[in-house]
């Protein structure tokens, strides 16, 4: 895919949920360029030049007809991203540290469901933990119409099977709340 990079080890897909994120979108994108392999785009009916930029950027784009669910629209592009790994993030944020060396040993280990990332609600926030990278498996998904979640899904797994989460070093500023 043009501008993102084929791993050696497992890959990773970057999923996002759209509308009208022009302003963005090409920001986010660029942040993911050289980090992950694919990026998949849930259009959920963008009126601006949002599909254009995807496009450009090499990501595919697919349209999710918005049903007042966050959950169902993250979980359309899950269903459509093919990477061994997802890595779940919004049009205002952006990879802010990436180190694939240190990443991969985590991804490679057969015992991790899932690895927390450093996030940055607002710049000048301090960092906290949050479940953003993940298995692409079908019994992991997003619940929750609203302030979704992939948590309820990821403790079912282990309850019924060990596995581990583990913290990575990965970054994501989040800009949305930043300014005007």
């Amino acid at each position: 895919m043009s501008g993102y990079r084929a791993a050696r080890g497992a890959t990773v897909s970057a999923t996002l949920i759209v509308r009208d994120e022009e302003r963005f979108l090409g920001g986010c994108l660029d942040s993911l360029g050289g980090c992950v392999d694919e990026v998949v785009v849930a259009d959920t009916g963008s009126t601006d030049r949002t599909r254009d930029i995807a496009l450009a950027r090499g990501a595919l784009l697919i349209e999710h007809r918005w049903a007042g669910d966050f959950a169902a629209a993250r979980n359309a592009a899950l269903e459509r991203a093919t990477g061994d790994w997802i890595l779940y993030i919004d049009a205002d944020e952006r990879v802010a540290a990436w180190d694939r060396a240190t990443l991969d040993p985590l991804l490679r280990d057969p015992g991790t469901l899932a690895c927390t990332v450093r996030f940055r609600p607002q710049t000048g926030f301090t960092r906290y933990r949050e479940h953003r990278l993940f298995r692409r498996r079908p019994d992991l998904r997003f619940r929750g119409a609203i302030h979704e979640s992939i948590l309820p899904a990821l403790d079912e797994i282990r309850t019924n099977e060990p596995s581990s989460v583990a913290h990575s070093d990965v970054a994501i500023d989040h800009l949305g709340y930043d300014g005007d």
